[in-house]
């Protein structure tokens, strides 16, 4: 009995030293500001559907990558690029394996202010989509 009270004590013991440091922690990282400088990545998962007409939907999915870089405090350019496949049963309509790619060249117009932490955005591009 008293090897498992010691066992609760010292469990009990971590969890309030994590919620000390935690406590200590997180006012520091909420104070940063954002910031629109420098590089940026992202990547997506997506899912991605094809319907024939007078066909079942076939659906696939799909994965992509972003990369940018802030030049300041206003503007950030980008490349995006992603791409899929749909199989499509036969028997259906144009069966098969079908190929989907989308590029862009873009930029994004941040309207940041030093006094907030959300940064508001406009964003354009130009791109190709290919199947």
């Amino acid at each position: 009995m008293r090897v498992a009270f010691d066992r609760y004590r010292a469990a009990l013991a971590a969890l309030f030293l994590q919620c000390l440091v935690a406590l200590v922690l997180v006012p520091a990282a909420s104070a940063q500001r954002s910031t629109t400088r420098g590089w940026s990545l992202g990547v997506v998962a997506q899912g991605t559907s094809l319907e024939i007409e007078g066909g079942d939907a076939s659906s696939g999915g799909a994965l992509g990558f972003r990369v940018g870089y802030g030049f300041n405090r206003i503007v950030t350019g980008f490349v995006h690029v992603d791409g899929g496949a749909i199989e499509v049963a036969d028997g259906e309509p144009l069966s098969g394996d079908w190929s989907l790619g989308h590029a862009e060249l873009g930029a994004r117009f941040h309207f940041a202010n030093s006094l907030r932490r959300v940064v508001p955005w406009l964003e354009t591009s130009i791109g190709a989509r290919v199947v």
